[in-house]
């Protein structure tokens, strides 16, 4: 490495913890190297880098209740992003520019970074799951075909058209619509092909294997006592799911043989979920990969990160995805065989779903299988060093 110290500047989508971590984790690598390395934008889970160090400079951005009402529509997030409000994103971006001078910005859904880069003339990087490329390899069965050849193409065309209108003002060319999301020179995708398969990739696109995060902290005391011959189950939404679905489970798995062990985040309170059944224990928050390691089966919300976690510890997963992003993910988890999908609607579902992976010795042994194909992968290290030489 040079003698120079590079700076990056790190936009992710501050309103949803996946986003964010996975950005931590890449600054994680890239401070390890020694950059230097700055956030942007705005959002509730920005704190998470700001308890590391990390510099935090605020900027506008999408108003997350808009954004997550549009992302749960057929036409996902059409409406959310307005030429207007990408013009604000660009110009605060660019004032931040003049004030760090970075080398390298990154982006992580937050989608007017790579316009007010190419405007300022820095290099630019995007981190976006293979599955939602133009390269991905999957033929996608829980959509109608007529729903992926024309409404897909649609959609795309109408989230990119705010930000082309926008970059015309600047006198750039309009982005793609394929690449909306990772309009650069240097694309990380945080997944693996065993799950996430491609075909036709270009050399600037990368796997890096997943970028997993989650609270530092021990285990509680009730997760530490045995259970001789009762199953763990692991329930988790994340920051996107429908608060709706721990009542499902609740009533799914209460006062079954299995003890369920569930973290609610920000979505609710304990408390609000009345009282619990003798066999769960219900915590906002948990060291997700402590608890999957001591589980038999992970029920999530479909979120990218919860899967890859779940599978690292070699636990199948039963996904119950709120959106089109998390729906994508939950399929290719169910075409590896370690896992299935159900929809918020098929809660009634959920016992049955659980008996059969827990019945059927295939879902672990495919978990196992991709758990020694991770056990080779180093996201954050990769993508430090995908940056760091794209730079050189």
């Amino acid at each position: 490495m040079s003698n120079t110290r590079q700076t990056v500047f790190i936009f992710p989508f501050g309103h949803v913890l996946s986003h964010v971590a996975r950005c931590l984790m890449i600054a994680r690598g890239l401070r390890e190297i020694g950059c230097r390395v700055l956030f942007g934008g705005d959002g509730r889970y920005l704190e998470l880098p700001r308890q590391e160090g990390f510099d935090i400079r605020p900027s506008v951005e999408i108003d997350y209740g808009i954004f997550l009402t549009a992302a749960r529509k057929p036409l996902a997030g059409v409406g959310a992003f307005t030429a207007e409000l990408a013009g604000r994103m660009v110009e605060d971006e660019l004032r931040l520019y003049r004030e760090v001078k970075p080398d390298l910005v990154l982006y992580d859904l937050h989608v007017s970074a790579a316009t007010s880069a190419q405007v300022a003339g820095i290099p630019h990087a995007a981190v976006v799951n293979a599955y939602l490329t133009r390269y991905s390899a999957t033929e996608w069965v829980s959509f109608p075909p007529l729903l992926r050849l024309a409404l897909e193409p649609l959609r795309r065309r109408l989230n990119v058209g705010p930000a082309n209108r926008m970059r015309r003002r600047y006198g750039l060319p309009p982005i793609p619509t394929w690449e909306a999301l990772y309009h650069s020179d240097l694309v990380l995708m945080p997944d693996i092909p065993e799950l996430a398969p491609t075909r036709n990739l270009p050399g600037h696109i990368h796997y890096t294997g997943p970028l997993i995060w989650e609270p530092d902290g021990a285990l509680p005391d009730a997760l530490e006592r045995p259970r001789p011959g009762r199953k763990l189950l692991y329930f988790t939404l994340g920051s996107t799911g429908l608060p709706a679905t721990i009542q499902a489970v609740i009533a799914a798995l209460r006062d079954s043989d299995y003890f369920v062990v569930v973290s609610t985040g920000d979505l609710a309170a304990p408390t609000d979920l009345g009282p619990l059944p003798e066999n769960f224990y219900v915590t906002r928050y948990l060291p997700g990969s402590q608890v999957m390691k001591q589980c038999d089966l992970v029920i999530c919300h479909g979120g990218n990160s919860t899967v890859y976690q779940a599978l690292t510890a070699g636990v199948p997963v039963i996904a119950i995805p709120t959106h089109m992003d998390q729906r994508l993910n939950a399929e290719l988890l169910a075409n590896t065989g370690a896992g299935a999908f159900l929809k918020p609607a098929e809660s009634d579902r959920i016992g049955q779903t659980v008996v059969e992976e827990l019945d059927k010795p295939a879902f672990k042994e495919n978990a196992i299988r991709l758990q020694k194909i991770l056990a080779g992968y180093d996201g954050p290290r990769t993508a430090a060093r995908l940056i760091h030489e794209h730079l050189s």
